[in-house]
């Protein structure tokens, strides 16, 4: 091919690249623009109440003036709420949903799908579902109205609708006594195969310490003190689950501790042993949540009288 054709096929070529860019200039011109706004309130410092609703299970989120709870009766996750609204805050349509996926997706969110109803003072403002693919790389949210929309947090790849799928386990407080030196009255620990090892710690006029026992090494009480008031839940267990405790659980649990507020309020935990090498540990408060912990987290509670002496 000569110089002239290969400038003919070059010009040519530069023609149709060009006519392509324009095409697809105006054809993203003529997408019509995504209100950024469809999923979102006027105010969300107004929102007092959040639900949370799906095929057998509801889980409800509402603010007591001071606290939020879980079901009216757990106290929620500080960190996972401010999580969820700031979610809510930021997360915005990226696109509609492709037209011929638009009725599949819908179907597929009303029925498997999680509705989130937002109330300001008993006043629903704002209800949508959510929902997404099953590798959970895409996320979904359905207006009724509008039909559903692939979401997105600018600036950040992160699934939108893993909040929201939390049971009501997944949104409890994780720490479990969460007392301070104001609140506190005194602590008491049991081994129900050892019972001389059985220990309570209160107040001895000149600060904490074990009860009948010489005194002991103040360090030491102190730290434990902290590791109980610090120990955090790794893992509320739902009705039904993990069957593999249920046995565990109608044995003797190897520890219990209740720590006990000013107004002689006890929070009881009991923990049993560890089956063979399961890295986890099982509890259960007040005599009926289980709970689990990483053995590493149990480890500095379980200490016993003897490791208090000078």
């Amino acid at each position: 091919m000569n110089q002239e054709k290969k400038n003919k096929v070059l010009v040519a070529s530069l023609g149709g690249l060009l006519m392509l860019v324009i095409v697809l200039f105006f054809y993203q011109n003529d997408r019509p623009e995504v209100n950024k706004n469809i999923f979102k309130v006027d105010d969300l410092a107004l929102v007092d109440r959040v639900v949370l609703s799906s095929v057998g299970s509801e889980v409800e989120l509402s603010f007591t003036g001071s606290k939020w709870l879980v079901n009216q009766n757990q106290q929620a996750d500080e960190q996972l709420i401010t999580v969820l609204f700031a979610t809510l805050q930021q997360a915005e349509p990226k696109r509609q949903v492709a037209n011929n996926l638009k009725d599949s997706i819908s179907t597929m969110l009303i029925k498997k799908g999680i509705k989130v109803t937002l109330y300001e003072g008993g006043t629903s403002v704002r209800s949508f579902y959510v929902g997404g693919n099953a590798a959970k790389t895409e996320a979904y949210f359905l207006d009724e109205q509008l039909g559903p929309f692939v979401m997105t947090i600018p600036g950040y790849r992160v699934y939108v609708t893993g909040i929201f799928e939390l049971d009501a386990g997944g949104w409890r407080d994780k720490r479990i006594f969460n007392f301070n030196w104001r609140n506190f009255k005194k602590l008491e620990t049991d081994f129900a195969k050892q019972s001389n090892q059985s220990f309570t710690i209160e107040d001895q006029g000149s600060g904490f310490d074990l009860i009948d026992s010489p005194p002991s090494d103040t360090t030491k009480v102190n730290d434990y003190l902290d590791a109980v008031s610090l120990l955090m839940a790794k893992q509320y267990l739902p009705v039904g689950h993990q069957s593999m405790y249920d046995s565990l659980i109608q044995t003797s649990p190897l520890a219990t501790i209740r720590v006990y507020d000013l107004g002689d309020n006890a929070l009881v935990l009991e923990l049993y042993p560890p089956i063979d090498k399961d890295p986890e540990v099982l509890g259960r408060l007040n005599g009926t949540d289980r709970v689990l912990f990483s053995r590493e987290q149990i480890i500095p509670i379980l200490k016993r009288r003897d490791y208090f002496k000078k």
